[in-house]
């Protein structure tokens, strides 16, 4: 079930250290200084920064709600910070 970028924040902002802020020009969520994601440039999709054993089993489990466009060898072999997930949450 869709929902939107203000119901992602209002759940992410119920965690200890997260805040809101603007990365890569748009609104975006933070734990400290440490990025969490985004609201794409489309204001419908969230970019979320995650783990690649978590990315790839969420992409696999759930196809509905979670797609990567961006998957390249680069970051299927780097570290986890930078690993982005995308994900419909909907924000429509």
């Amino acid at each position: 079930m869709p929902i939107s970028y203000t119901e992602v924040c209002q759940l992410a902002l119920t965690f200890p250290g997260v805040s809101e802020g603007r990365a890569y020009g748009g609104p975006s969520l933070h734990v400290g200084r440490k990025f969490l994601g985004r609201l794409k440039e489309d204001g419908e999709t969230f970019v979320l920064k995650i783990d690649p054993a978590t990315r790839d089993a969420l992409l696999e489990g759930m196809p509905d709600a979670f797609f990567s466009r961006i998957i390249t060898v680069h970051i299927r072999t780097c570290s986890s910070t930078c690993s982005p997930l995308i994900g419909r949450f909907c924000c429509r």
